[in-house]
C-alpha cells in the first residue's frame, strides 16, 4: 500500500492529541502562530541531527549561524499560520517541510516524512504472516509479531550460511590476493625501516637513520626529524660578484655573520648548526663581504 502525505499528517494529528496535554501544553493547547514560534525557539538548541536538518530547511538557517533561537524569534510569524490552522482543524497542510516541523513539535516517533514512508512499507512487509503461522482453515494463529520476525531472521541467516558455503575462490583469484598481501607487507616493512631523520652535512641536509646517527655522523650537526622542504630546498651557497642577490627588489639570499665572516644561504630560516635566525642580505653586506673582500 502506498504511503501518502495524508497518512503522515493523520499520524501527526493523532500524536498532537496526546502532546497538547503533555509537557508542551502551554504551547500546544492553543497553537497560535506566536506560540508555535516560541516553541520552536525553545526546542532549537536541543535537537537530534535529523531534527536539526528539519529546522534548517524550514527556517533557512545558514550553516554558520550561532544563535538559532534569536533567528527563530526574528522569523516571520505568519509562516506559522498554516501550521496553526492545521492543528486547529481549519485547513490542510500543503508543504512537507511544514509537516516535518510539526512532527518534531509533537514528537512523532517516526519522522521526517521520508523515514515515515520507508518505515510503513517495512511494517507492511512484516505484517505478512508466513505460511507456517496459519491454520488449515486460513485463520491466523494468535502469535506475536516478535516471534514472526525472529523466525524470518532465522530463515534469512540459514539462507546466508548456505550461500556462503557455496562460494569458492578460483586459483588465479587466490594468487592475486596473496600477491596483494605480500606487496602490502613489503611496503609496511619499507616504511618501518625508512630513514626518518636528517642531518646537516657540509652545505646541505641528508637523510639518515635516526638510531645510527650518533655513531655514523659524529662531528656534524644534531640529527632532527625529516623536513622535506629543508631537505630539498635549503642549501649553503658560495657567492661572487656574479651572484643574483635580488629579484624584483626583494632579497633571494640570506646570511649569518660570525667572527667577521658571512655564510650565505639560498632560503630563509635558521642556521643549521647554531640555530640562529638568518638575515636578509643587504647592499652593505654584499659590498663588505663580497666585492671588498680579499
Amino acid at each position: 500500500m502506498k504511503i501518502t502525505l495524508e497518512d503522515y499528517k493523520k499520524a501527526i494529528l493523532e500524536e498532537y492529541e496526546l502532546a497538547k496535554n503533555g509537557e508542551k501544553s502551554h504551547y500546544l493547547l492553543d497553537p497560535t502562530p506566536a506560540s508555535l514560534k516560541k516553541l520552536a525557539s525553545e526546542m532549537c538548541e536541543h535537537l537530534s541531527y535529523q531534527d536539526a536538518i528539519t529546522f534548517k530547511i524550514f527556517f533557512g538557517f545558514k550553516s554558520d549561524i550561532e544563535n538559532k533561537s534569536k533567528a527563530i524569534l526574528n522569523f516571520d510569524t505568519d509562516k506559522f499560520r498554516p501550521l496553526s490552522k492545521f492543528l486547529n482543524g481549519k485547513s490542510n497542510l500543503q508543504e512537507i517541510q511544514s509537516a516535518n516541523l510539526l512532527a518534531v513539535f509533537v514528537d512523532l516517533e517516526i519522522r521526517p516524512f521520508l523515514k515515515f514512508t520507508q518505515n510503513q512499507i517495512e511494517d507492511n512487509r512484516n505484517d505478512e504472516v508466513p505460511r507456517e503461522f496459519k491454520k488449515n482453515g486460513g485463520e491466523i494463529e494468535n502469535v506475536s509479531k516478535e516471534i514472526i520476525l525472529q523466525n524470518e531472521a532465522k530463515v534469512n541467516l540459514q539462507n546466508f550460511e548456505n550461500i556462503s558455503k557455496k562460494v569458492t575462490f578460483s586459483k588465479p583469484i587466490m594468487l592475486f590476493c596473496v600477491g596483494i598481501f605480500v606487496a602490502l607487507s613489503a611496503f609496511s616493512v619499507q616504511k618501518a625501516f625508512e630513514k626518518k631523520c636528517m642531518i646537516w652535512k657540509d652545505d646541505h641536509y641528508e637523510k639518515i637513520d635516526c638510531e645510527n646517527s650518533a655513531n655514523e655522523f659524529a662531528g656534524y650537526s644534531t640529527a632532527m626529524p625529516i623536513d622535506n622542504n629543508l631537505l630539498k630546498n635549503f642549501k649553503r651557497i658560495k657567492v661572487s660578484d656574479t651572484t643574483t642577490f635580488f629579484k624584483n627588489e626583494k632579497p633571494v639570499v640570506w646570511y649569518l655573520k660570525q667572527n667577521n665572516e658571512c655564510e650565505f644561504f639560498n632560503a630563509p630560516g635558521l642556521h643549521p648548526i647554531n640555530k640562529k635566525t638568518l638575515k636578509e642580505v643587504t647592499p652593505h653586506i654584499i659590498k663588505a663581504h663580497v666585492f671588498d673582500r680579499d
